[in-house]
């Protein structure tokens, strides 16, 4: 995919317009929901879907009581319910 940098301005409700090139690539259409996921060098969009309610991630996923968790994530809750276990 090619990198593309630009710059757009906030308007007065906090919104932003997203290039036509960007909307195309993706194909993103007027009607989709994107997810913002806020991460410690900025924000990542993506259209909404299956990811781990904890880091975001897409890949691996385990579906429990309609929520779905990655491998990493569900192997550190589970190591953490042993350690408490063992306390």
């Amino acid at each position: 995919m090619m990198q593309m940098k630009q710059v757009r301005k906030l308007d007065e409700l906090g919104r932003i317009a997203l290039p036509a090139e960007v909307r195309e690539s993706f194909r993103w259409q007027t009607g989709d929901k994107l997810e913002i996921v806020m991460r410690e060098d900025g924000i990542l969009l993506r259209k909404q879907g299956k990811t781990c309610m904890f880091c975001g991630d897409s890949e691996d996923l385990l579906h429990y009581q309609k929520h779905f968790v990655c491998s990493n994530c569900a192997r550190s809750l589970f190591a953490m319910a042993d350690a408490e276990k063992e306390a």
